[in-house]
């Protein structure tokens, strides 16, 4: 009985998390759909002025430019904000937004109104960081509250900040200092810093302190990586990927550093917790601390979601890789462009019809 009970509570909540991942696409003839684990609804005859993916809601700005969001179930529309709607941020299941003036934010399932004077704001997969001019502060809204990370006077430019998917960076120009938010707390990580070099990753930042060291800051506390700057840097989900002064690839990633190139690569990219680089031509990745090449070619389109790596290869057929795994998603070329919805992949048929890819399994929609 109680294993009854368990293999009930697995289903229910497999099946809760599969809701959670929808698709939208606009068809040729304008149709507005959205796919939802093997079913499609049309939700509009006419194409969206704008589509906001992420996860969970589908968030669109209809053709009156009003923010609207469709609802897990795809037949409860509802509408988030009339219009004027200007800038609009998503990350993850947040979505951020400014209407005039005030800033508002849609998190589980209710408009927050954050700010009635706001000027640049960020979004992060769960939090909103924005000036609130009226009160002349620097703020974050995490977990439903509204915390001060900072008070910011009236100085030119507003205030200096990047943020990673939880994680907040401000640099106090006036006073030098470098203040992180994270997870409801603020730490100071430099009170000598004039410039700020810094980049701000999930549960990790990395950063050049005032005698041009360069710092990672994670669960462990905090590491010196070098005792000189890198030429570049970029933060991800629990990894640093930099160039040191000799022009190499290193990687940091659970405490540890390893070095992927003997020269500078072409490129490099950290996207959540994967990075991407071009050595040689060949285009790598890194895994489990070695470098491994996908391509002997660097891929017209490429996309990163989580660990897995997502490109057009010389055929223009979709392959993708997952811990150094790659298989091919479709069994033919000459496909335009395609789109990642989480684990799903959204791409065109040949006919204007729709493929929707998951877990082996491909969908169609005419």
């Amino acid at each position: 009985m109680i294993r009854a009970l368990q293999l009930l509570f697995l289903i229910a909540l497999a099946s809760h998390g599969r809701a959670q991942q929808l698709v939208p696409f606009s068809m040729p003839d304008g149709r507005f759909v959205a796919w939802d684990q093997g079913r499609f609804e049309v939700l509009a005859e006419q194409a969206p002025r704008a589509i906001y993916p992420g996860a969970g809601p589908v968030v669109f700005l209809d053709h009156q430019e009003g923010l609207m969001a469709v609802e897990d179930e795809l037949r409860k529309v509802r509408s988030l904000q009339r219009p004027p709607v200007d800038t609009v941020l998503r990350s993850g299941r947040l979505v951020a937004w400014r209407s005039g003036d005030s800033l508002k934010v849609h998190a589980g399932g209710r408009v927050h109104v954050l700010a009635g004077q706001a000027g640049r704001f960020t979004v992060g997969d769960s939090l909103v960081v924005f000036h609130d001019k009226a009160d002349a502060q620097l703020k974050v809204w995490w977990r439903g509250g509204v915390q001060v990370v900072a008070e910011v006077g009236r100085e030119a430019g507003g205030p200096q900040w990047v943020n990673g998917s939880n994680t907040l960076l401000f640099h106090d120009r006036s006073a030098g200092r470098l203040v992180l938010f994270h997870r409801g707390g603020l730490h100071l990580l430099c009170d000598d810093c004039p410039n700020a070099r810094v980049a701000a990753g999930g549960d990790l930042v990395a950063y050049v302190d005032g005698q041009d060291r360069f710092q990672v800051w994670d669960h462990r506390g905090v590491q010196e990586l070098s005792g000189a700057p890198p030429r570049q840097f970029q933060a991800g989900l629990g990894l640093v990927g930099f160039t040191d002064l000799a022009g190499r690839l290193r990687v940091y990633r659970d405490g540890e550093v390893v070095t992927l190139t003997d020269t500078m690569p072409s490129m490099f990219r950290v996207s959540d917790s994967t990075l991407v680089f071009v050595e040689r031509g060949a285009w790598r990745t890194e895994v489990g601390g070695s470098s491994l090449t996908l391509s002997e070619h660097i891929p017209e389109q490429w996309e990163v979601h989580g660990g897995t790596i997502t490109w057009l290869d010389l055929d223009r057929g979709i392959r993708r890789s997952t811990g150094g795994r790659v298989v091919r998603l479709t069994k033919d070329g000459a496909y335009p462009w395609f789109e990642v919805h989480g684990q799903a992949v959204l791409f065109p048929g040949h006919r204007g019809e729709r493929f929707i890819w998951q877990d082996g399994r491909t969908d169609v929609f005419y």
